[in-house]
């Protein structure tokens, strides 16, 4: 039974509606239909032998047989439900023409696309896809893994009371020179010895006001701490030479406005390169420690609060684990979406929820991947970014921690990455995990006592965010946006193109006169097609 409880990314969508962008990793930006964009796609027979039927419901194909041209939902009565789910697991965008009912008229009608914004790759995705980029080049430089071939790497030494920091300003200007002060210096919530070494840019005013703010965010910080390192695992430690220098105990942090200069949407990143002396790395700028980086925006509709910058520093110290741990198992950081999956998780585990008000930014992307998910791939190493991605791996990661509570931990375990690493920690291809999801999602009601959905957020449910924030109620995947609750038990032609690793749900609900719906397609090159009858 579900229990009824319940990025910081985005664009300004009301003057009270604030999504705020918070990342790190890797991969080039570019159009959503580039056709070079790093999509994955499986060959080979598709196996869904452990997808098990949702109990309740029967299926007219499960999967449908991929030559098949029609299929009958049989006895659709007044009171039936019935659903057709869409999955493409090609590497290219698939399209299907769907009947039911009826036969094949002349026009067809197109699926309504969502709005624009919700597929953008603009300025911020550019910012993080430089940051990706990079990050692939660091992966794949040589490490020293076993600590034989740079015995002589030297250890960094702590920077004092005023540093002079060198910031990534995106991937199309040089790195800004900021000067940092330190403000605080806390010991880290373990037997390290380390500390959190809290740095302001000196441009910011020093006041009251806004050293009360600062302290809000450090608050936060242990809690984040424990449960990251208990969650996911380890940043390099002290005596680790595998980038060529010993990084020391800290981790340390510089919050600072010069982001705005970029896009006042930016909430913080980590970049890879501080983690390597100059010589290991192009382009050649590091601060030398593992830091990360936090925008200061006190005021304005777009303001930071501490809250939401303690979710940002969950999401950035995931990919600073994330990227430690792959260049210790000299293993490339190449699966951007699984990166992103993973720091998405992480502002859930550490208690930045939907559910609690904590997350609004969170779930105004959930609710835009709703609005247009056929356009939105999940498995992708190149382009990827859109906001509405940013809302599809949150949904992604918080199913997957529920479904398969180990899976966290074992991906970091793991030696494969990508589609291979999910599949080596759920034993099921990975067409039958993203099923699973994809049925999750269709099934996520409160009167749900199937395997299928989530266990904490439900949908058609408001959630509010506090003051001046305005509440987000998630839609799911049926939805007016989609246009795909079919309420006559009828539908016209309708074309339906889905992108790779995107899928799309038609429901068919009343109408219906006890005989059989009978559904037909056309133009089906490599879409998968479930039915489900109720």
């Amino acid at each position: 039974m579900k229990n009824s409880l319940r990025y910081l990314l985005g664009s300004v969508l009301l003057v009270t509606s604030i999504l705020t962008f918070g990342c790190g990793g890797g991969g080039g930006g570019g159009g959503v239909l580039s056709h070079d964009s790093g999509w994955e796609g499986i060959s080979g027979p598709l196996d869904f032998s452990k997808l098990a039927l949702p109990s309740g419901y029967t299926t007219s194909g499960w999967p449908v047989a991929a030559d098949a041209t029609s299929f009958s939902i049989q006895n659709f009565s007044s009171n039936s439900t019935a659903a057709i789910l869409l999955a493409n697991f090609t590497s290219s965008s698939q399209t299907i023409i769907l009947s039911a009912n009826q036969p094949f008229a002349a026009s067809v009608v197109a699926t309504r696309r969502a709005d624009a914004r919700n597929v953008d790759f603009g300025r911020i995705s550019r910012f993080y896809a430089g940051l990706r980029s990079l990050e692939k080049m660091n992966s794949e430089t040589s490490h020293d893994v076993h600590g034989s071939s740079m015995r002589a790497a030297r250890r960094h030494s702590s920077p004092g009371s005023t540093y002079e920091f060198q910031v990534y300003m995106g991937p199309d200007a040089d790195f800004a020179s900021v000067t940092g002060t330190l403000y605080r210096s806390e010991p880290l919530p373990d037997s390290s010895g380390g500390s959190l070494r809290f740095y302001r840019d000196e441009t910011i005013p020093d006041n009251p006001t806004v050293r009360k703010y600062y302290d809000d965010i450090i608050a936060g910080w242990n809690d984040i701490y424990r449960t990251m390192h208990n969650t996911f695992g380890v940043e390099l430690q002290a005596g680790d030479k595998t980038t060529g220098i010993d990084l020391g105990k800290d981790i340390y942090v510089l919050i600072t406005p010069s982001m705005n200069q970029y896009d006042d949407r930016l909430a913080g990143f980590f970049y890879s390169g501080d983690l390597y002396p100059p010589e290991r790395i192009t382009p050649s700028n590091t601060n030398q420690m593992k830091i990360f980086y936090l925008n200061f925006r006190m005021d304005g509709e777009n303001r930071l609060t501490p809250e939401i910058v303690q979710s940002t520093m969950a999401h950035e110290f995931q990919h600073m684990i994330f990227f430690s741990n792959r260049i210790k198992k000299s293993m490339p950081s190449n699966d951007d979406w699984l990166n992103e999956t993973l720091s998405a998780y992480a502002e859930s585990a550490c208690d930045f929820k939907v559910t609690n008000g904590k997350n609004q930014s969170k779930a105004t992307l959930m609710q835009q991947y709703f609005e247009c998910m056929n356009q939105v791939p999940l498995v992708q190493n190149r382009d990827w970014g859109s906001e509405a991605q940013y809302g599809q791996v949150a949904l992604f990661g918080e199913w997957l921690a529920e479904k398969y509570p180990d899976a966290i931990k074992a991906l970091y375990a793991s030696s494969k990455t990508g589609m291979e690493a999910v599949e080596a920690v759920t034993t099921k291809s990975f067409e039958t995990v993203y099923a699973e999801w994809m049925l999750a999602m269709y099934l996520n009601t409160p009167n749900n006592t199937n395997d299928y959905g989530f266990n904490d957020i439900e949908w058609n449910t408001p959630y509010s965010f506090g003051v001046g924030l305005d509440p987000v109620t998630l839609t799911g995947p049926i939805n007016n946006m989609l246009d795909n609750q079919i309420l006559p038990a009828n539908l016209s032609p309708r074309q339906i193109t889905l992108m790779p690793f995107a899928c799309f749900m038609l429901e068919f609900k009343g109408g219906g006169d006890g005989n059989s719906l009978e559904v037909q397609f056309q133009m089906n090159n490599g879409v998968t097609v479930f039915a489900l009858k109720k």
